[in-house]
């Protein structure tokens, strides 16, 4: 986990620091879940993309921190779609696997770092949900996702050994090894599912990115910090 941290602060120090310095600061909420595929349509494709862009960052809890991370992790109560939450995780039919809110500027594509997903079940170095997302700024505020939510099958045992598993390798993050998962190179896997995708933005609209496994909520409102900043400059 040190090495982790280690080569991550590495690949964001080589962001310039002038890079962060702008007006446009936003709060950004995001829910990911899990849903029951109720048609039973979505057949398994193995051929599946899986990889961690960069440059990849992960939160930072520091507020004068925005040099090494420009996603400052808020507090649950400055989130906004809470009941929602409540409401999913209810209905047994759906199960929150992420819900963060954060605090961060508002960078052209090639300026903003991808943020680093996980969440759901832990199994070893990896979890139920993994991948990246990030919301920039280029006349339009977009969402890009790159994120897989991963079955894991049972332990085989020596008796019965498992057949060929046709799913390709779980990635992880830079400076992470699987030496301590306990499953040898990867825990065994009985399906994976992807949601890449990109959305177009409003500022306080919610946004629904639909998959037959998973779901994505999202919300984007001007940072009231910044706001009230703003309103307090002569």
């Amino acid at each position: 986990m040190v090495r982790h941290c280690m080569l991550v602060a590495m690949l964001v120090l080589a962001w310039p620091a002038a890079a962060f310095a702008t007006e446009n600061w936003y709060q950004v909420e995001v829910l990911i879940f899990s849903q029951a595929d109720s048609y039973g349509n979505e057949l398994p494709y193995y051929n599946v993309e899986l990889g961690y862009p960069t440059p990849l960052t992960t939160f930072s809890s520091d507020s004068t921190a925005v040099q090494d991370s420009p996603y400052l992790q808020l507090d649950k109560g400055a989130r906004q779609l809470n009941a929602d939450a409540y409401t999913l995780n209810r209905s047994g039919t759906y199960k929150v696997l992420f819900h963060e809110a954060w605090r961060q500027p508002g960078l052209q594509r090639r300026q903003t770092p991808w943020l680093q997903i996980a969440g759901g079940r832990r199994l070893g170095n990896h979890w139920q949900l993994e991948g990246s997302l990030r919301v920039y700024l280029e006349s339009y505020l977009h969402l890009q996702t790159h994120l897989w939510q991963t079955r894991f099958g049972t332990v085989p045992s020596a008796a019965n050994p498992s057949t060929a598993n046709p799913w390709p390798q779980l990635p992880l993050p830079p400076g992470v090894t699987d030496s301590s998962s306990g499953y040898g190179e990867q825990p065994p896997i009985e399906e994976i599912n992807t949601l890449r995708q990109s959305q177009r933005l409003q500022l306080g609209k919610i946004y629904y990115l639909d998959h037959p496994k998973m779901g994505v909520l999202i919300k984007v409102i001007r940072d009231p910090q910044s706001a009230a900043d703003s309103d307090d400059t002569p």
